[in-house]
């Protein structure tokens, strides 16, 4: 079923009804559709796959069918889908054309996401600052990462041990200098693993140390980091 940020034509909503319909007689995975009106997909590194199909369902069965594909575009002029594996893609405004997010509904995670208790977690690729983390994690329908249990943080340090590499959490204390906080929820810490050393607000340069990140170099442990330094973030959401 596809779901409107706008109004959306009931033509596209009744023939995408048909579409999910189908999909779960089959079995298999359903993906709903998010529609934002009158922008388009700009062809990047990204883009999987450029076709011309005939309507906006058609060019969603593509989406949901291509296992890499997080966001289509479909031009009703010229009938071009584009498919691309970022879930924040670069975009234009476009009168004729609309964009499409896939939403995965699953009791599984998806592709590069790994489940722990009912919660997927993606260790990202790419070094981001926190503040760009945050970002990312939002586009992909989830939130940065906050640690509520040992049983969690234990699933967490052990993943970056396996990948070797410092990831930043999603706490802060931005807005009072020691007091540490969960930024999605607005929930102080209930769980903490700081290294010996931590958190010191040692100064680099301009700017303190107000985010928090699980450091390599800390034999995994916590510490805090200034948050314009670039690291690998981890995104958490619920099994849907």
């Amino acid at each position: 079923m596809l779901i409107s940020q706008t109004r959306v034509d009931f033509s596209i909503v009744f023939l995408c009804i048909i579409f999910s319909i189908g999909i779960a007689q089959l079995n298999v995975v359903k993906h709903n559709f998010i529609i934002k009106k009158e922008r388009r997909i700009l062809p990047n590194s990204t883009s999987v796959i450029t076709q011309i199909t005939q309507s906006p369902t058609a060019c969603a069965s593509l989406c949901s069918i291509q296992e890499t594909c997080c966001y289509a575009s479909y031009d009703r002029k010229t009938k071009d889908c584009y498919l691309d594996e970022s879930c924040c893609p670069q975009s234009e405004p476009s009168v004729d054309a609309l964009m499409l997010k896939k939403i995965t509904v699953s009791f599984s995670c998806q592709n590069k996401w790994l489940k722990y208790e009912n919660k997927c977690f993606y260790f990202s690729e790419v070094e981001k600052t926190w503040d760009e983390a945050r970002l990312t994690c939002e586009c992909y329908g989830s939130m940065q990462v906050e640690v509520g249990s040992s049983g969690e943080n234990d699933f967490l340090k052990k993943t970056a041990i396996v990948y070797n590499q410092s990831y930043w959490l999603g706490g802060n204390d931005k807005q009072s200098e020691g007091t540490w906080i969960w930024a999605s929820s607005l929930t102080n810490f209930t769980f903490t693993d700081w290294y010996p050393s931590e958190p010191n607000n040692y100064n680099h340069g301009l700017y303190y140390e107000h985010c928090i990140r699980i450091e390599r170099k800390f034999d995994f442990k916590w510490g805090n980091a200034n948050c314009r330094s670039r690291y690998k973030f981890i995104c958490e959401k619920k099994v849907e």
